[in-house]
């Protein structure tokens, strides 16, 4: 499987108050988390290779023999489904919902968009006189860097923070 890194995943509130996940031990639960991560990181998403369980204990940074008896219990209690060497979270897909305006790409576009239609001649001219390059010339790799800084800040994507002990001493 080839692995894609993502920043984050969905994760619903209700897992708080869910008897499956109650279910579980301390450790299986901190393996359930780990173990979801991972496959969030795999293509597909949601879906782990699991034909080495060896390596998957090393990539989540367990114990192999912890690892084989939290999925054992797992499946008992119906949070992960084995089939074969995969481990699937059955409704990964259904609460991920990636769509193609998930993506940084589209996103861009459509702020592009918005930003042409909100313009007073429409986009037509109004970057020429607000000294802003046209998106008709080479864009420099820098620049791009720029747009993309400033489609983040209007989408509100915020950056993380840091809460190291030095970040915080006076």
């Amino acid at each position: 499987m080839t692995t894609r890194r993502l920043p984050w995943f969905r994760m619903y509130t209700e897992s708080r108050n869910d008897s499956k996940l109650d279910a579980l031990a301390d450790r299986e639960f901190r393996i359930w988390h780990k173990l979801l991560c991972y496959s969030a990181e795999s293509e597909p998403r949601g879906v782990v290779d699991y034909s080495d369980p060896e390596f998957t204990a090393l990539e989540i940074r367990v114990d192999a023999d912890d690892l084989d008896a939290a999925i054992k219990r797992m499946t008992r209690v119906r949070l992960v489904e084995v089939e074969g060497q995969f481990v699937f979270f059955p409704s990964f897909a259904e609460r991920q919902y990636d769509k193609p305006s998930d993506h940084p790409g589209p996103v861009r576009e459509r702020k592009r968009k918005s930003r042409a239609a909100k313009s007073p001649s429409g986009g037509a001219g109004h970057t020429q006189s607000r000294g802003v390059t046209p998106l008709s010339r080479g864009v420099t790799h820098r620049e791009e860097e720029i747009r993309e800084e400033t489609d983040k800040k209007d989408l509100g994507v915020l950056e993380p923070v840091d809460n190291s002990a030095a970040a915080w001493s006076m």
